[in-house]
């Protein structure tokens, strides 16, 4: 079990942001860190998609996620639980084109611009396929 405390949802997402990395040192997987949070920031403004009250947001659900880790967990692994996760079933159209978003192309507020909101939907498997987001995990860590 571990000894970093889940915060809830009304904790400051710096703070939220810290046990993330704490967890990673925790378990010695620090070299996830940087991935982990360039992968959240193209999530941001996904939150305009559901109630923060009925579901966690994608940081929290990376906190739960990596807190059930344990030490010796390959990278293999870590990439196949982060890309499983619930807010990776949230499907975004663009509102003016139409175009869904890919977000290992690019970010969802350079997808949608400013001041545009997000035509969201809930799918049951994840966009892209878990197999590809573990794929594309696994690439964006530094050579070791």
């Amino acid at each position: 079990m571990s000894s970093i405390e889940e915060p809830n949802n009304q904790d400051h997402p710096v703070t939220l942001f810290a046990h993330i990395a704490a967890r990673f040192e925790q378990i010695e997987l620090s070299h996830w860190t940087a991935v982990v949070f360039a992968w959240l920031a193209r999530y941001d403004g996904i939150d305009r998609c559901y109630f923060e009250d009925e579901e966690e947001s994608p940081a929290h659900e990376v906190l739960h996620c990596i807190s059930e880790l344990e030490h010796g967990t390959t990278d293999d692994e870590v990439a196949h639980a982060l890309s499983h996760l619930e807010f990776l079933t949230w499907r975004v159209r663009h509102p003016e084109t139409a175009e869904r978003w890919d977000p290992l192309s690019l970010s969802l507020s350079d997808f949608i611009g400013g001041d545009l909101s997000p035509n969201c939907w809930k799918w049951e498997g994840t966009f892209p396929s878990s197999p590809v987001i573990a794929s594309w995990l696994i690439e964006q860590l530094p050579h070791r």
